[in-house]
């Protein structure tokens, strides 16, 4: 059938096919918009993990962070190299749309406490520790139930597994961020360790190496845990930078939640 002399109709179907094609273009050639991402962190017994995430990034000091990302962007979230999960860490792939609410990101948790509470052995190589600094006019280190936990879940592991050695599970960082430490990657955070049958020859060695003696004996340092098993002596002495009320200062170990 011929066409109409005008081409009406012809042009009109045209011009529908061109609408359409053009509004699929812009569909196809749109990126998905970045937007605000809440994160959590944590551990899978529910401690709040103080985080370094990918692109140079940290949480706060409970584990909190807002980020701008894109859909299919993937956020690594980690506690340091020598954490269980590694420096890649745990990745979490950011769906279309942005999630609105916060999102959780669980890390694997290390091995938990024995027995937290504070004996009198470890009182008094702590107290000793904190006379020593005082004769040098250096400021006393505050009891962290946070590092106390943390030496203790270590020093447990230790003389269960036979292992002596300040990365047999993590770096004392890692392990003290574990235990809720509010410092990213857990930086800061010393360790001393000993194998002795008592506190006296515990602070002894401790004394006698130059090492173990000159960290004790930092400047700047305001916080310490402290914890035996068996034969096996840990202090974790370090600064609370951040989250103070993170770092357990004043509480007893025994008291806080796995």
């Amino acid at each position: 059938m011929a066409m109409p002399t005008d081409g009406r109709p012809h042009l009109r179907r045209t011009a529908a096919a061109l609408a359409l094609a053009c509004a699929a273009a812009t569909a196809v050639a749109s990126p998905a918009l970045a937007a605000p991402l809440s994160v959590q962190v944590v551990n899978s017994r529910g401690t709040p993990q103080a985080a370094l995430l990918t692109g140079g990034g940290t949480t706060d000091g409970h584990g909190r962070a807002v980020i701008d990302v894109a859909p299919g962007e993937s956020v690594g979230v980690t506690r340091g190299a020598e954490a269980p999960e590694g420096a890649a860490g745990i990745s979490y792939s950011v769906p279309n749309p942005v999630p609105a609410g916060t999102v959780t990101v669980t890390l694997p948790a290390l091995p938990g406490v024995v027995s937290p509470g504070i004996d009198g052995d470890e009182r008094w190589l702590f107290d000793r520790v904190n006379q020593e600094r005082a004769a040098r006019g250096l400021a006393a280190l505050g009891l962290s139930s946070t590092l106390s936990r943390a030496s203790d879940a270590y020093a447990h592991h230790l003389h269960r597994t036979g292992a002596f050695s300040h990365t047999a599970l993590a770096t004392p960082g890692v392990r003290a961020t574990d235990q809720g430490w509010p410092v990213p990657g857990g930086a800061a955070v010393g360790e001393t360790l000993a194998l002795s049958p008592n506190r006296e020859l515990t602070l002894d060695g401790w004394k006698g190496s130059p090492g173990h003696w000159t960290l004790l004996m930092m400047a700047g340092l305001d916080s310490a845990g402290v914890a035996r098993a068996g034969n096996t002596w840990v202090m974790m002495p370090a600064q609370c930078a951040v989250a103070a009320e993170r770092c357990g200062l004043g509480e007893d170990p025994a008291s806080v939640p796995p």
